[in-house]
């Protein structure tokens, strides 16, 4: 484990330029009678090899994020999507639509949270992967198709691939169904994978196969991954570092460790604390963060998370605070990112998480 955490450290500290890098990024709906802001000015770099989990609850904008970086939303005249995502040194969101194709799939994979929804019921699983080879030029040729599709199966671990191969998704397991998603995804032989729950319709015993790919293929392949989870469970154990959304903003930044030792912001303090503990004391209530996130364009002024914290101050109805580097003490890197007007006080135990949190429920 000790060998395992010291390799992370080299991959977040890694001098190699980004993987992925987004600055400022923006999403806005064109709704008829005006514009709603769904994501709001998000900078984030992901390195080389390096896992970055994207947690929040529903509505945070995680999915979001991850459509507008594969330009996904291209396709809805109303959305419109602003600032700048870097990849492989291209700006992406300039980038003809023929030519990020290519990328899209190719570069970079994703992988969907419904392997029901994303197969075609009526095309056979072998066929759909070969077909998504084909498109980004893998390989070149029916039998070099088919061996190469083949290959993709058994990494992902699937037994008898070229009978798996022949079959249609509804006669695979769900777990099947993810890894053969997690194949189409690899086609193109990506650098960065991006993956949209992949775990959500799967029980816990699939779910840690799943996960256990995911590592795998990242310590074989090289790959950077983007994983958006509302699972905390799954950030903890798959995440190099962590990146907190709420309501389309980034509320928190940084190295797994540190984020779990002591978070910086009310709302991961919240996610954090409602985490099942299996050494917690018997009876004791899980702390819950009362009400929800802000439809969109409803969000307050001030602090998007205002409404919900029970450490609120004036300042945070009247001034969102920005994303920045939590104190010097606390990570002399200035790799923890908090956009919280009480962080320092967080981070420095003068506030108790669980006073804090729990004053919010009752």
């Amino acid at each position: 484990m000790a060998n395992e955490k010291a390799g992370i450290e080299r991959t977040v500290t890694s001098p190699e330029p980004p993987a992925l890098s987004l600055r400022g990024l923006t999403v806005s709906y064109r709704a008829p009678d005006r514009e709603l802001e769904l994501i709001t000015g998000v900078s984030l770099d992901i390195g080389p090899g390096e896992i970055v989990c994207l947690v929040g609850e529903s509505g945070s904008g995680k999915t979001l994020t991850g459509r507008a970086v594969l330009g996904l939303l291209r396709r809805n005249p109303r959305m419109r999507v602003g600032g700048s995502v870097t990849f492989g040194g291209r700006e992406l969101t300039t980038l003809p639509e023929g030519k990020l194709r290519r990328i899209r799939g190719g570069q970079i994979g994703m992988i969907f949270q419904d392997p029901a929804a994303a197969l075609d019921p009526v095309i056979r699983v072998g066929d759909q992967i070969a077909e998504a080879i084909a498109a980004h030029g893998a390989a070149a040729g029916k039998r070099a198709i088919r061996d190469r599709m083949v290959e993709l199966l058994s990494q992902v671990g699937i037994t008898d691939p070229e009978l798996r191969a022949r079959q249609f998704p509804h006669e695979l397991s769900g777990g099947m169904c993810q890894r053969v998603l997690i194949a189409i995804a690899l086609a193109g032989d990506p650098s960065l994978l991006i993956a949209d729950e992949p775990t959500t319709a799967l029980d816990v015993t699939i779910q840690a196969q799943v996960l256990d790919l995911l590592a795998t293929l990242r310590a074989e392949r090289g790959l950077s991954i983007l994983l958006i989870t509302h699972d905390m469970g799954i950030a903890a154990q798959m995440a190099d570092r962590v990146v907190v959304m709420y309501a389309g903003a980034l509320a928190e930044v940084a190295p797994v460790t540190a984020f779990f030792a002591r978070p910086g912001h009310p709302y991961s303090l919240g996610l954090v604390q409602a985490v099942p503990r299996a050494d917690a004391p018997r009876g004791r209530r899980l702390p819950a963060i009362p009400g929800s996130v802000p439809e969109a364009g409803m969000r307050p002024p001030g602090c998007p998370f205002q409404t919900r914290c029970p450490l609120r101050l004036d300042l945070c109805e009247q001034e969102a605070p920005p994303l920045e580097a939590a104190a010097a003490r606390h990570d002399a890197t200035g790799r923890h990112l908090v956009a919280c007007h009480r962080s320092a006080e967080l981070l420095d135990g003068r506030l108790s998480v669980w006073s804090a949190i729990t004053a919010g429920t009752s």
